[in-house]
């Protein structure tokens, strides 16, 4: 409801070429209808995604940014208990990256000229990344007992394989050596990779 009909038939198209994942490819959907929702009710002239420019792309991502639970959707707004809050950082980044992705698409298929380029255009502002944080949550203590018992206790066998691969690249020293630095370390994967060669040290108990 409220989009033109141009705009779904390109939506639909693209989903039922693109490669990405059924769940993927459902989500992209719904935002991409949202964005078509937008357009189609102020610029009702831009009714197809070969008419968007780069002062399009910029105003939606001004959208975007100061969007609330409720903007632009068809469903029935009484059964929005959070109606009216403004979109977590998190979910502003995925209607971003949905438009960002179709009209990468798009291009690269040759379906529309290239006006503009989707990665600049529609890019997570720097302002909205900083309001993405990790969202740790507390690990029941048996669990983390049966986490710390298999890392301790890793094995070769614990490894995968497939058909391919018999052996593995990397020598099982070094997955116990990750898991313990991730047992003890309380360190994320992207600050594992940053930790430099050397930078651990073997650290004995003295008596007193």
């Amino acid at each position: 409801n409220g989009i033109a009909p141009e705009w779904v038939e390109w939506v639909d198209r693209w989903r039922a070429t693109s490669t990405l994942q059924p769940s993927s490819r459902n989500r992209h959907h719904t935002y991409l209808l949202k964005a078509a929702r937008w357009v189609t009710g102020t610029h009702p002239d831009c009714a197809s995604p070969d008419q968007w420019t780069r002062e399009l792309a910029a105003e939606w991502v001004a959208v975007v940014c100061r969007m609330n639970i409720g903007d632009w959707t068809q469903k029935d707004k009484k059964y929005l208990k959070h109606l009216g809050k403004p979109l977590s950082a998190k979910s502003r980044s995925h209607h971003l990256s949905s438009l960002s992705a179709f009209f990468r698409d798009i291009q690269e298929w040759e379906w529309i000229p290239r006006r503009f380029d989707p990665r600049r255009c529609f890019a997570v502002p720097r302002s909205l990344r900083a309001l993405i944080s990790p969202n740790p949550r507390v690990i029941a203590d048996d669990l983390w007992a049966k986490l710390l018992w298999a890392g301790l206790n890793l094995t070769e066998a614990d490894l995968t394989t497939s058909y391919k691969c018999a052996t593995h690249y990397y020598p099982l020293a070094m997955f116990r050596a990750l898991t313990v630095v991730w047992l003890f370390c309380g360190l994320r994967v992207d600050e594992i990779r940053r930790l430099r060669v050397g930078c651990t040290r073997e650290q004995w108990n003295k008596a007193p």
